[in-house]
């Protein structure tokens, strides 16, 4: 009896104990994941804000920088309009964008002579509607943000005498991953970020990086794995012929469904079992099949093959070249984040990015047999680009491709309607007869921002997986959804 009794004295003390610690040990859990959430939004903010303040230094003019409602004080238009198109745009997959969450400011400002304080400094409210920070605690928070830009400035090597500045400061409100009231009182749901950059810098970078990729237009966005089964027929969008399945998850390259990277990602539809009609579709949700990429809306998925024993597939994907007779690692750089379509230095020699010889061949003529005219070093719609010759690096374009899956950064690829080799415009078809010891060259009809989905790159068949995201060649691209 007597172990009897102490043995439900011990179950007793157990469970007091429980009592005691479990809450304990679960308000830790909660806060190392509300911690984590606040690490990993801060360094979006900050992303964000560096990317916003890139923009406005390479666009810099004091004359149109900002357009402002004086009754309002709603951004209208100008460059420091601009830097919050950006700074949102930059965490368009991963931020809640809604404006009730977000205050960005674009600031203008300029050193005396002495280097030591501004004697210019404006601001702008880019984005928000100043219920992230209202506009009197902006005023009271101003001198702040100046301070932290002097001392950022001051600190540098560089001399600062009449020095002039750009910078975005972002302001975003986040809430609790788990519910917690507690978390709202500390203060902390409010993340800040802030980059100063010099007008005179021209960076690498700003915005979505363009790549050495060429795509054509003329194809269409891939229908789910199982549509057949489903009893699915080809849209009216294209011909059956030209049916293009998700590409079958032993295919891929990266991913590649090992347990040492992410696994291939499928797309197949789920279907009620009364009228068939789709209910949902897995990864995927937006896509629409068989449209052309000419009609692409955001979230359509393409997939873009190069496969040269097949004439009506082939050059549908391809690579560039920025440069002259370039290393087999220059492809490789290319496609490294941030890239180097942009000369970070186009005094010093060294011919990179836009400068390089087969970045811009021109406008020409039908075909860029005879190059003529505004061969200026800055590829623009119209313009034809050449496609990368000799060996290149496969380990380096690997680990470059395989980042922008990873951290799942949006890029800029380059849509092209014709080549130099046996084709032409609409109107002209047969103008651009094939060209005998000429490389292949593309005509630019567009640039697309887009999400890489997954690639395969040795082998006879090359092709890239991308979903659509926007047109234009800014990170703010317009969203046609």
């Amino acid at each position: 009896m007597h172990r009897i009794v102490r043995r439900w004295k011990d179950h007793g003390q157990s469970l007091v104990e429980v009592a005691l610690f479990l809450p304990i040990l679960i308000f830790i859990l909660a806060g190392v994941v509300e911690v984590s959430n606040l690490l990993v939004t801060q360094n979006r903010v900050t992303t964000a804000s560096r990317i916003a303040a890139g923009f406005g230094a390479t666009n810099f003019n004091p004359d149109e920088w900002a357009e402002v409602d004086p009754g309002t004080l709603a951004c209208l238009g100008g460059t420091a309009c601009a830097m919050g198109e950006v700074a949102i745009n930059t965490v368009t997959e991963t931020l809640d964008l809604s404006p009730e969450l977000w205050d960005v400011w674009s600031i203008n400002a300029e050193f005396d002579n002495a280097g030591t304080d501004f004697n210019v400094f404006t601001y702008t409210h880019a984005y928000g509607n100043f219920d992230v920070i209202s506009q009197v605690e902006w005023s009271q928070i101003i001198t702040d943000v100046r301070n932290d830009m002097k001392t950022d400035l001051l600190g540098a090597s560089a001399g600062t005498a009449n020095l002039g500045v750009v910078a975005a400061v972002a302001y975003h409100d986040i809430g609790t991953i788990l519910g917690l009231p507690v978390w709202q009182w500390t203060g902390l749901q409010t993340i800040r970020g802030l980059t100063v950059m010099r007008v005179d810098e021209k960076p690498p970078f700003y915005g979505c990086p363009i790549l050495p990729i060429s795509i054509r237009i003329d194809q269409f966005s891939i229908y789910p794995t199982n549509w057949e089964e489903m009893g699915g027929e080809a849209l009216n969008r294209q011909s059956p012929s030209r049916m293009e399945f998700f590409p079958p998850e032993d295919d891929w390259e990266y991913p590649d469904g090992k347990l040492t990277n992410p696994p291939a990602p499928t797309y197949t539809q789920q279907i009620t079992a009364t009228d068939k009609s789709v209910v949902n579709s897995q990864n995927f949700i937006r896509n629409v099949p068989g449209v052309a990429l000419g009609f692409a809306r955001p979230g359509y998925l393409y997939w873009a093959r190069d496969i040269q024993n097949d004439d009506e597939l082939s050059g549908n994907f391809g690579w560039l070249s920025w440069q002259d007779e370039p290393p087999a690692s220059a492809l490789g750089t290319s496609l490294t984040y941030p890239g180097d379509f942009i000369d970070p230095d186009p005094n010093d020699g060294d011919l990179q990015g836009y400068r390089g010889g087969r970045m811009d061949l021109g406008t020409g003529a039908d075909c860029p047999g005879a190059l003529t005219g505004n061969a200026d070093g800055h590829l623009a719609i119209g313009e034809w680009v050449a496609n990368a010759p000799g060996n290149m690096n496969a380990n380096e374009i690997n680990t470059a491709l395989q980042w922008y899956i990873d951290e799942d950064i949006p890029m800029f690829l380059i849509v092209y309607d014709y080549t130099n080799q046996g084709e032409g415009p609409p109107d002209e078809p047969d103008s651009c007869d094939e060209n005998p010891g000429e490389s292949v060259s593309f005509h630019v009809l567009d640039f697309a921002k887009v999400d890489l989905v997954g690639y395969q790159y040795t082998g006879v068949e090359k092709w890239i997986v991308f979903e659509f995201l926007g047109w234009g060649l800014q990170c703010n691209a317009p969203d046609y959804s």
